[in-house]
């Protein structure tokens, strides 16, 4: 049995990317604010394979590497507890960052199709 599954179908990488770079900033957000855990955050989009996957289809090497380091926030809960809500601001920023950097799609130009 399979499990539910969402399909989103981004046609231009750039726009992909910044899906991602949003969809990340989200989960960080809610991990801060304790509504989601970093375990759901981790099965949602921060694992190694999500990194492969990303990497196989071609995706930004700076945004496979800004979710690779996002695998190792829970290290860092587990061991400087003291130091993971400075963390989970520092990806949150530099996500930003990445986002300010690339290129805005013409919302009329591409589309989105949810399956």
């Amino acid at each position: 049995m399979h499990s539910p599954a969402l399909v989103v179908e981004l046609y231009e990488p750039e726009e992909a990317c910044r899906f991602l770079a949003v969809v990340a900033i989200g989960l960080l957000t809610a991990v801060g604010n304790e509504v989601v855990t970093l375990a759901e955050a981790e099965r949602l989009l921060f694992t190694p394979r999500t990194v492969r996957i990303l990497s196989d289809k071609g995706l930004s090497p700076a945004l496979c590497e800004l979710i690779m380091e996002c695998c190792e926030l829970d290290d860092i809960l587990d061991l400087l507890p003291l130091k993971f809500d400075a963390e989970l601001r520092k990806m949150i920023n530099r996500f930003s960052v990445y986002l300010k950097g690339s290129v805005t799609q013409d919302p009329y130009s591409t589309h989105l199709r949810l399956k």
